[in-house]
Parts: structure tokens; sequence; C-alpha cells
């Protein structure tokens, strides 16, 4: 092992995705989050609440998200590796925050994060041929 070199184990994946709320009943607290800390009123709150219970009442983003994680890893390991692979969203559970704390608690020293959801890059002029791309 030379300076640069981590101890086995100690190098993760961390995906990350937006979150959306595991509830019904999360909608309100969800829309905060992502909202910056900003109540959204009542009308809002019931729109997104008819459309949440129209796929069954919760996002399935969780759920794929996790089957993903538990796919890189077992992929990741297949041939002796072991690598940990862990799953952060930005506005709902489990936090990124959180989950960088329990990478640390883990004894994790690097990290590659990979990002799920992909946004419009700033900085790229719409019209240009790379903005077309990214899109």
């Amino acid at each position: 092992m030379n300076e640069y070199s981590e101890p086995p184990g100690s190098t993760a994946v961390l995906l990350l995705a937006h979150g959306a709320p595991n509830r019904v009943d999360d909608i309100p607290l969800y829309l905060k989050n992502i909202r910056g800390g900003t109540e959204s009123s009542p009308e809002v709150i019931q729109l997104i609440r008819e459309r949440y219970e129209a796929i069954g009442g919760s996002s399935p983003l969780l759920d794929i998200t996790q089957n993903q994680a538990e796919e890189v890893e077992r992929f990741l390991n297949q041939n002796g590796g072991n690598f940990k692979v862990y799953v952060g969203m930005r506005n709902w559970s489990p936090y990124i925050s959180d989950v960088v704390g329990q990478m640390v608690k883990d004894g994790i020293g690097r990290v590659l994060a990979l990002c799920l959801a992909p946004n419009t890059v700033r900085g790229v002029p719409k019209g240009t041929s790379m903005h077309s791309k990214m899109r």
C-alpha cells in the first residue's frame, strides 16, 4: 500500500437522486424541502397529493435507486472487490448529509458520487449543440 492507497473496503459509491416522498402525508414537508423552506399553498399540496394518489400513493424513486445500488455493489464486488454503495437523496430521506455521516462512521475514505438526476447545465447557452446534447 502506498501513501495514496486506501485500506480495502474504504472506497464507496454514492448514488445521488432528487428524492421523493414515501407517502402522501409526506407531501407538505417534501414540498417545503424543495422550495427552500417555503410552505406551499393548500391548493398546490392537494394537486401534488392527487398526482401521487394516481400512481399508488408514493414515488417508486427510492425503491428503484436502492435496487440500482444493490446491483452496482454486486457488479463491483463480483471479482473480489470490496465496495459499498450508498444512496443519498437531495430533498428526502435518506438525505445526502445523513448518508455522508454514515459513510464517515463506516470508515469510508474515498467516494465516487454519481448523480442520477441530471439537470440543465448552467453556463451552456440554449440553442448550442452542447445544450441539445445535454437535454
